[in-house]
This record gives C-alpha cells, sequence and structure tokens, in this order.
C-alpha cells in the first residue's frame, strides 16, 4: 500500500511505502474505523474506513466512495505528534463489556487530569451516544413491518433518535437516600450502560465477508466538545480484543484499539487528525509498534520512524482533490528497519558476497542437497512426503479442483490422441493412439499415488517423438524388430535413471537457473502456439477455399463409375459408353465427354460410397468449413482468456465470479460445441479408438518379447541410445520440476526430485515392456494444471487484488485425469462431438497462458517501451537497461539454437545436448556480468566451498 501525505498551502506531499502485507509477524490486520460527533444529530457518524485502502463518505452521505490510498495533509501529521505526546495511554487493559472498559477509562482521567465532575460527565454521556454506521441496518422495536432503515440516510426526513434522553440524575433514580448526596462517575456508567435501547442494529453482513482472517477493530472517535477547555487524546490498547458493544463498529469485530480525540472547537482539525491516527494503524508498517509499544516514547518513535520513511510530493504537481487510485503491484519485501551503525560500517564486498549468498541460498532447496549415500535424496524425500499423503487427497475436496480435472483431461487427451497419430506414421503403428490412452493411464496412476510432486503433468512430447522416430528408421535399417529394441533401450534408460537417483545427482539441478529454465519453457510454449496454428491452417487443405466462387467448374465434384461395378446401374449408361479404364479414370483431372455423371448431391465421400471415383477441385472443398474452423478456435481461445481474469472483474458476486473463472476453459469448450452443433457444418471431429486394443493387434500384444529376432548383441547396442534417451528423460523430468517447484508458487508440501525420477524409472521400464509411448513431464501440461489450482484470497479487503495464497496441492486431480484417459476408449460417442478447432483453440489458451508470468517474456516486451513507460521491474533498479538487453539477447540466441536443433531431423538427436549446453553458457556468463546482476536477472549458480571461504577472507 502507498499512503500519500499531502499539505494545505504550498508545502510538499508526503508518501509512505507500505511493507508486505501478508504477514506482519503475529500481528493481525485492523478495520479502522473514523467517527466524528455529529451535534445537531447527536449521534457518532461513520466518516470513513480503512483496512489497506481508505474508503469515505461520499459527501451526499449516500454511499461510500471508491478505495484510496489515504491521502492525509502534512500539518494533520505533525499534529497528530504533538497530540501522541500530550496522550494518555493505556496499555493492555481487559475489559469483558463496554461499561467494564469506561469505567477504567474514567478512572484513568481521574488520576490523571483535571477534569472537573461536570466535565467528566458529559464525557461519559457522549461515549454513551449512539453510534450511526453508513450500511448498519437499523429497526425501531415495536416496528411490525419488515422495512429496514439507515438512519445516516439524508433522504429520510430525520435521523432515527432514541425515545430516551439524558436527563440529569436525582438521587432517587440512582438509590441514594441523602438528597445532598452527589451520584458517583461509576453510578453514572452504570446507570448510561442500563438504558434499553429503542432500535435493533443489524451489523453489514456483506461487508464482512470481505475481512481478512482473524480481523480485529480500531475505533477511532473525534470532535469537538465545548465542555472542554483543553484537547483530551486518550489511546487505548485492550489486552485480549472484544467485541465491547455490537454498534460500536460496523461489523461484528473484536475490538484491540480505542481512540479518542476532542477538544475545543477551532483549536484543532479533529476529522483530519483522527484520519491520520486509523490510516498509521491501517498501515503495516506503523502497525506491530502499535500492537509492541509499551510506553509513549516507544509509540512516538514509531511514528517518527513511519513519517520519515516517507517520500514528499512537491504540492504544485498534485491535486490534493484527485484520489489516488490503489496501486496494481505492491511491494513484497519485508518490513524495513533502521539501520545499525554496524551494519552501515560493513565493507562493501562483504556486504556484496552477503547479498550474493542470499540469492544463491533463494534458489537453492533443501531437497537438493547431497546426503553423501546411497539412495539418500530417496529415502529424505520419502520422510518428508509422507505426513502429507493423506492431506494431498483431502485437499482436493473443492470444486475448483473439478474444475481442473475437467481442463487438464482435454488437454492431456487431444495430445494424446495427436502424437498416437504421429507416432502411428512414424513407427509404422506399432506406437499409435490406442497406447498412448493406455499409457497415459498407467503412467498417470502410478506416478501421481507414489511421486514426490503430484503436479507435474505426463506426457507424450515432441522431443521424445524425435527420438522414437529416429530409434524406428534405425532399427528399419537394420532390419531389427523396433518394439524388442526400443524394449532394451527403455531398460537400460530405467536402470540409468535408478543410478542417477542411487547417486543423488538430481543435485545437479541447483545448475539449471532461471536462464535455461525460462529458455526450455519458453519453447515449449511456442511448439504449443506454433502447433495450434499450423493445425488448424492443415484443415483447410482437406476441406478446402473456393478462391473462385464464379467458376462453377472448379467448385463441382465429379463421380466417375469404375469399370466393371455393380453400381453402374446407379449412373444409368451402358459400359459400352466408357472407353477409358480403370488407370484412366483414377488419373483423370477434367470431366469431359458424355459419359461423365457429375454428382451434384455427392460430396467425395458419398461417391466412394457408391463405388464411384471422385474427381475434380470441388471433391476436396466444403463449403465454410474452413472458415468456421477459424471462428471456432477463435471463440475457445478468446473465451478461455477472458474468463480466466473474470475473478477480478466488477461484475456478480465473487463466488459466481470465481467459479467462472475456474470452469473457463469447460465454458469455452460447451460454448465452441454448442455453436458447431446449431450451425451443423461437417468440421472434423476428435477421432478416439473405440476398441482396447493394439493398433496392430495382428502381429503384436501388450507383452513384447525380449528379442522378437533381433540379435542377442541388440542388447548391448541399445545402451548407447539410452544415454541419449536418459539425458532427455532427466532434462525433461528436472525442468519441468523447477518451474513447477518455483518459489513464486508458495508451494507448501515442497517438491521430490529423487523420488520424482525413481517412479519415472520404473514407469519407462513398464512402458518398455508392454510396448507403450514413454511419457516424460509435459512442461506446458504442468505449468497448465499449476496455475489451474491457483488459489487466492475470497475476501479481499476493499481496493486490495485477491492475494495469492499458492497452489491446492493434491493427487486427486491427476489421478481422476489420468483414469478418465483410460476410460476414453468408452466416451467415443462424446468426443466425436467436439470439433478440432476447439482442441487447437485449448492448445493455443495453454501455450500463451504458460507464457504469461515468464521474465524472458517480460524482457523481450521491454524492448517495444520507451523507458519512461516501462514496468516498474526490480531487475530494471538494479541492472542498467542495456545489460538488461544483452542478457536477454544472449537468452533468445540460447532459444534460436534449441528451436533450430529441434526442427531439423538429422540434429533432433541432439536436442538434449543442447540444453546441456545452455547449462554451459549460463556458466561462461559469469564472466560478462557480475554476481550482483545475475542475481537480480536469473539465480547465482552454486560455488565450492574454496571459492565461499576465498571470499569470506
Amino acid at each position: 500500500m502507498v499512503m500519500s501525505l499531502d499539505v494545505k498551502g504550498d508545502a510538499p506531499t508526503f508518501f509512505i511505502e507500505d511493507a508486505n502485507e501478508n504477514c506482519i509477524g503475529e500481528y493481525p490486520r485492523l478495520l479502522c474505523e473514523l467517527l466524528e460527533f455529529d451535534y445537531e444529530k447527536d449521534v457518532w457518524k461513520e466518516k470513513s474506513r480503512l483496512i489497506k485502502f481508505e474508503e469515505t463518505v461520499e459527501e451526499g452521505g449516500e454511499r461510500w466512495s471508491k478505495p484510496h490510498v489515504a491521502a492525509l495533509s502534512l500539518e494533520a501529521v505533525h499534529q497528530s505528534k504533538e497530540v501522541l505526546e500530550n496522550a494518555i495511554l493505556l496499555q493492555d487493559i481487559q475489559a469483558e463489556n463496554y461499561k467494564d472498559f469506561t469505567e477504567k477509562l474514567f478512572a484513568k482521567l481521574e488520576s490523571d487530569t483535571d477534569l472537573k465532575e461536570e466535565q467528566l460527565e458529559e464525557l461519559g454521556k457522549l461515549l454513551y451516544k449512539k453510534h450511526r454506521h453508513l450500511k448498519g441496518r437499523y429497526k425501531k422495536l415495536g416496528d411490525g413491518g419488515s422495512g429496514t432503515n439507515t438512519p445516516s440516510d439524508n433522504r429520510s426526513p430525520a435521523p432515527i433518535r432514541s425515545s430516551r434522553t439524558d436527563p440529569v440524575l436525582k438521587p432517587s433514580q440512582l438509590g441514594v437516600t441523602g438528597i445532598s448526596q452527589k451520584p458517583s462517575m461509576s453510578d453514572l456508567l452504570e446507570h448510561l450502560d442500563s438504558r434499553k435501547d429503542d432500535e435493533i442494529f443489524t451489523p453489514n453482513k456483506k461487508f464482512a465477508k470481505h475481512l481478512p482472517k482473524n480481523c480485529e477493530a480500531a475505533d477511532v472517535l473525534v470532535g469537538h466538545a465545548d465542555f472542554l477547555d483543553e484537547p483530551i487524546c486518550l489511546w487505548i490498547r485492550l489486552k485480549e480484543p472484544k467485541i465491547l458493544k455490537e454498534t460500536l463498529t460496523e461489523v461484528l469485530v473484536p475490538t484491540r484499539f480505542f481512540i479518542l480525540f476532542l477538544g475545543p472547537k477551532l483549536m484543532y482539525d479533529y476529522k483530519e487528525i483522527g484520519r491520520v491516527m486509523a490510516t498509521m494503524l491501517a498501515d503495516s508498517y506503523f502497525r506491530p509498534c502499535a500492537f509492541s509499544a509499551q510506553t509513549k516514547d516507544d509509540l512516538l518513535e514509531g511514528f517518527q520512524e513511519s513519517i520519515e520513511a516517507g517520500t514528499a510530493l512537491p504540492p504544485g504537481q498534485w491535486d490534493r482533490s484527485l484520489r489516488i487510485e490503489p496501486p496494481s503491484n505492491l511491494p513484497s519485501h519485508p518490513i524495513r528497519k533502521r539501520p545499525s551503525k554496524n551494519s552501515i560500517a560493513k565493507d562493501k564486498e562483504s556486504i556484496q558476497y552477503e547479498d550474493t549468498e542470499d540469492h544463491a541460498e533463494e534458489h537453492g532447496d533443501a531437497t537438493l542437497v547431497r546426503s553423501g549415500r546411497l539412495f539418500g535424496g530417496l529415502v529424505q524425500d520419502i520422510k518428508r512426503k509422507a505426513p502429507h499423503y493423506l492431506s494431498d487427497f483431502k485437499d482436493a475436496l473443492h470444486p475448483q479442483c473439478l474444475a481442473s480435472v475437467i481442463f487438464i483431461y482435454i488437454a492431456c487427451l487431444s495430445p494424446i490422441i495427436t502424437f498416437g497419430g504421429l507416432q502411428g506414421a512414424a513407427t509404422d503403428n506399432y506406437l499409435a493412439a490406442m497406447e498412448g490412452i493406455l499409457s497415459g493411464a498407467i503412467c498417470g496412476v502410478i506416478y501421481v499415488l507414489f511421486c514426490g510432486q503430484p503436479l507435474t503433468v505426463l506426457g507424450a512430447t515432441g522431443p521424445m517423438l524425435v527420438f522414437e522416430t529416429i530409434l524406428f528408421r534405425l532399427c528399419k535399417t537394420f532390419g531389427w524388430y523396433f518394439l524388442s529394441m526400443r524394449l532394451w533401450v527403455g531398460v537400460w534408460s530405467g536402470l540409468f535413471i535408478i543410478i542417477i537417483c542411487a547417486l543423488d545427482l538430481s543435485a545437479l539441478v541447483t545448475y539449471i537457473t532461471r536462464f535455461t529454465e525460462e529458455a526450455f519453457a519458453t519453447l515449449i510454449c511456442i511448439i504449443f502456439i506454433q502447433q495450434a496454428i499450423s493445425k488448424l491452417l492443415s484443415i483447410r487443405k482437406e476441406y478446402g477455399v473456393n478462391t473462385d466462387p464464379f467458376n462453377v467448374e472448379k467448385s463441382q465434384c465429379y463421380c466417375f463409375p469404375k469399370p466393371n461395378s455393380t453400381l453402374i446401374s446407379h449412373f444409368n449408361i451402358t459400359t459400352t459408353s466408357m472407353p477409358y479404364t480403370t488407370a484412366s479414370l483414377e488419373n483423370a483431372t477434367m470431366p469431359t465427354g458424355p459419359t461423365l455423371i457429375p454428382t451434384l448431391l455427392a460430396t467425395k465421400q458419398k461417391c466412394l460410397d457408391i463405388g464411384g471415383n471422385p474427381v475434380g477441385d470441388g471433391c476436396n472443398y466444403v463449403p465454410n468449413v474452413f472458415f468456421f474452423s477459424v471462428l471456432l478456435f477463435i471463440v475457445m481461445f478468446t473465451v478461455s482468456i477472458t474468463l480466466k481474469s473474470f475473478r477480478n472483474s466488477p461484475f456478480f458476486p465473487s463466488k459466481v465470479r470465481q467459479i467462472v473463472s475456474d470452469f473457463n476453459v469447460v465454458i469455452g469448450v460447451i460454448i465452441s460445441v454448442l455453436i458447431d452443433w446449431l450451425v451443423g457444418l461437417d468440421t472434423p471431429k476428435l477421432k478416439v479408438p473405440e476398441q482396447f486394443k493394439p493398433t496392430r493387434w495382428e502381429d503384436r500384444g501388450w507383452i513384447v518379447p525380449a528379442l522378437g529376432g533381433n540379435p542377442w548383441y541388440t542388447i548391448l547396442i541399445a545402451i548407447v541410445p539410452a544415454l541419449l534417451c536418459t539425458i532427455l528423460i532427466f532434462l525433461d523430468q528436472q525442468i519441468t520440476a523447477v518451474i513447477v517447484n518455483r518459489k513464486e508458487n508458495k508451494l507448501k508440501k515442497g517438491g521430490g526430485y529423487h523420488l520424482d525420477i525413481f517412479i519415472l524409472s520404473i514407469i519407462t521400464i513398464l512402458t518398455s515392456v508392454m510396448g507403450l509411448p514413454w511419457f516424460v513431464a509435459a512442461t506446458v501440461r504442468a505449468m497448465t494444471h499449476v496455475n489451474s489450482l491457483r488459489v487466492e484470497s475470497e475476501a479481499a479487503a476493499p481496493g486490495e487484488k485477491p492475494e495469492f495464497y499458492g497452489i491446492r496441492e493434491n493427487r486427486v486431480t491427476m489421478l481422476l485425469v489420468s483414469i478418465l484417459i483410460g476410460l476414453s476408449v468408452q466416451l467415443t460417442t462424446v468426443f466425436k462431438m467436439i470439433p478440432m478447432p476447439v482442441l487447437y483453440g485449448v492448445f493455443m489458451y495453454m501455450g500463451v497462458g504458460a507464457l504469461r508470468g515468464l521474465q524472458l517474456v517480460d524482457r523481450l516486451l521491454l524492448l517495444f517501451m520507451p523507458q519512461k513507460h516501462q514496468p516498474e521491474y526490480n531487475f530494471l533498479k538494479k541492472v542498467k537497461t542495456w545489460r538488461v538487453h544483452l542478457f536477454t539477447l544472449i537468452q533468445c540466441i540460447c532459444l534460436g539454437l534449441l528451436w533450430v536443433v529441434k526442427a531439423i531431423k538429422v540434429t533432433s538427436i541432439a536436442f538434449p545436448l543442447m540444453i546441456l549446453l545452455i547449462c554451459v553458457v549460463r556458466k561462461l556468463m559469469e564472466r560478462c556480468f557480475t554476481q550482483s546482476e545475475l542475481g537480480a536477472l536469473d539465480n547465482i549458480l552454486p560455488q565450492d566451498n574454496s571459492k565461499k571461504d576465498k571470499k569470506k577472507r
């Protein structure tokens, strides 16, 4: 939060920058309400309220203003400090109710002030006056109607008043026997407290939903009091928060602080000073001091520190009447402390070394420290994850997980079908869609039940498809049985991965910094986007586009009868009038002669169904299908992107916005399918195998033979490709795990790098034995899964953006997704209704969605922004702009090399080696970038102990 303090006249404007609001030690957030006494209506009227940003009652008195940054006059700030210097403090008092509270308050006033009895009596009556809140609902006793009244509404002819008055107390009323005896202050308070209200107050339940958990109240009461000769200020803090009085605050929140500031009419601007105190209590910089201060000096010191932490703005550059909108990004740094003399005297090199160590520690992970014993890391992962295992199932009991299951199921099934078709073409149908579906089910269930990080999604990937294609070509060249050769490649790979796990080599993941992981993630995202667009454009090849609608011949499809066909009679011609052969028919390009029968109602498929031979440009043209497919693609992508951000929309209640945001992809699919059904065009649909059997069921089963006719030495030859396969699996898995386990995701249960890779080795061996595709960590799908389970605060204080709490970590979502993938064969009736352009739209959404939040993308956008319009990224504050661009250029070159190596079939096998090369490039960058620059733009690489000791010396 940013609190601005402006001034009257020509003095500067003052700003206080708020610190991290998420957790301030053990101090709860405060609802600070400012009430000013209205002598005309004889009530305390609510004027403003703050939790983080200020809301004020508009001049009309009928509505709250929009939340804004509190703007306070600098004069009022200094006057507030002066008032606090003379204030009466009551710290950590205990009170069970309002009467008990006021008795201790007046006991303090009687002992520490020179107030007369008449002044104390007037003050007591003032404290028991009614409180009027803008949105509070009041109902008079005895009112049979159901209507409620808001007394602060100026449209009502008069404010709701109590039928009781404040008469002068008589001794008989107090049970006093002597007429000359005056009632004590305690008797007066007891009398005021015992009077019954003539109305019922209903708290503002709607506003209560926006309060943070464990929120407490700070009531600030101000006003002028003509019966006082000097101003009086009481600063009271209760030891335990209590609901002293139901009407004290707008909602039923226990009171922690009570501030009363009264005085002669023209001496102070009481409302402005009250706003300063309320704003300070709401500000996270000053609030810890307010909770912990034991003396007045402690309170004044904290108040002074808050003032010194501010920044002044010249009054000529800002109009005080304007309200400052709450900033979109709030500072996330810890609360600033005054530097001690020792810290100022530190040597610069020492400070720089400590900063570097901090960055290195931030990048490090306790799970990535080598244990020094066999399988030590695996044992530690199991011990670390075991306590959370049961909660991984309980935490999934939320509607958001249902939305995630449906979304991720669609996002996983479609690539399985797509890659299945590509693998089938590349491996002569040894590995196709049916094998992919079974592999997705088996791998998913085993992995999610036993892995360390269940948020990771396994799937078929482009690099693995390239590897399998090259392996199939190798087997075809030497005449080896592909599945048996692949079996031993998988077995060796699984054994190598187990060795990696045994030696805790997953600790090498610490060398995969943001530089490498974002280059890899960006490449995968770009591939998703490119594939979505290319697949969409491929519909044009299948269905065609008539670019010349006035050429009738070009748009026609002619159906030739085949010679000796039993359907000759269907064409109403004789064989003697057919002077052409089958070969000439099949090669025919344009219909000529009287024997050619144009089928005006026949499409290509209809012609084939009746035994004809379709010829003509119109045979591959279906009117409007391509452009309608483009429309479905745009609708799917636009609806998903728009509804994802609907959570922050001002429309509809928060619960509705949250549900719509969670089910954004599901809603997009339903809308797109409904449009396709209503229009009725024959768009390409998702095709899922209808029978549970291998694609080549004639010559293979679900268990692969050990050799299958291959020579015995192929077992040893398989070691060479297995090494490349191991590198690919290891890097795919661990880079994805690093991205999922980022600190930005605020995971509470941690990861399990060693356990993940061990389970993946078992899965690799099992799928090799069954002749199923190898499934590895799919980066974009894993990032999408994580984003679909983001948890944000439901109760955001006015003006605040929903607070990101973390990820709903669970095993149920991917468990259900894997089971549904296995059952997909039984759901072909449903899938036949989903157009392929809709799934391409899902791919596009996943690719674009995963790009959001990548620092590489943010730095690329900086290239097109003038410097004055660039966002205030932390790295821009610490690194020169041209150095940022140099870092981005090197990263883009590495990204381009990855793309080239993957795109060229001959070099694509070296893709995993290129990822290792990028890690080497990142190490060499330490020669041209300082550690502080790399700490701001990237993560610090781990250093050996000798270098650390040298730096310390």
